[in-house]
């Protein structure tokens, strides 16, 4: 596939124009996409798919000027990494193992604990689940998860006990919504 040249679209005499090479476009895009993908929280093989679909976009010419280039493609790879995300999120309700890392990346722990544990995971809420996402397993700090998500630090480390606390609880099998179902499955008091 040949990647089309719009440097005849740009304009001369201004500051901001400069000589565009696609080749090193491309190759640019598709680091920034992939980075920005393996933040979001995917694995290396679903990032460089959220990373090709995005190049793809860029070569389809739904992109912005060169200008917004990097800006578009992190937008691009986020939504499309969230996207896979949600994908993976209704293989593992329906049970089924989505990589082959899922069987055996800890051999100590079955991979019925590991299916709960993401069942536990993606019946958080939206914000919570990305807060634990972002901090535990990506390994993103709480400042910046503050600037990320336009919050406060004290409110990220709220919101972070929070999202722990009701894992624990769903993962325990107690805590809000879990009372009503043991209550009516415990046998009545005798006479």
């Amino acid at each position: 596939m040949e990647v089309p040249d719009r440097s005849a679209s740009l304009p001369t005499g201004c500051p901001d124009a400069f000589e565009f090479d696609p080749e090193s476009v491309v190759i640019e895009v598709r680091s920034a996409a992939y980075r920005a993908a393996l933040r979001a929280g995917l694995s290396a093989q679903d990032a460089e798919d959220a990373a090709q679909v995005v190049v793809v976009s860029l070569l389809r010419m739904r992109a912005p000027g060169p200008k917004n280039v990097m800006a578009w493609t992190r937008a691009v790879a986020r939504r499309v990494a969230f996207r896979i995300l949600s994908s993976h999120r209704l293989d593992l309700l329906r049970g089924e193992v989505v990589h082959a890392e899922l069987s055996s990346p800890f051999p100590g722990i079955s991979i019925h604990s590991r299916l709960d544990l993401a069942r536990a995971l993606w019946s958080l809420p939206k914000k919570l689940r990305r807060l634990l996402i972002l901090h535990d397993a990506a390994g993103e700090t709480i400042r910046d998860l503050a600037r990320r998500f336009a919050l406060t630090e004290g409110s990220v480390k709220v919101l972070l006990c929070r999202a722990r606390s009701r894992l624990r609880c769903k993962l325990r099998g107690y805590g809000p919504g879990q009372r009503e179902a043991t209550a009516r499955t415990r046998p009545a008091p005798g006479p």
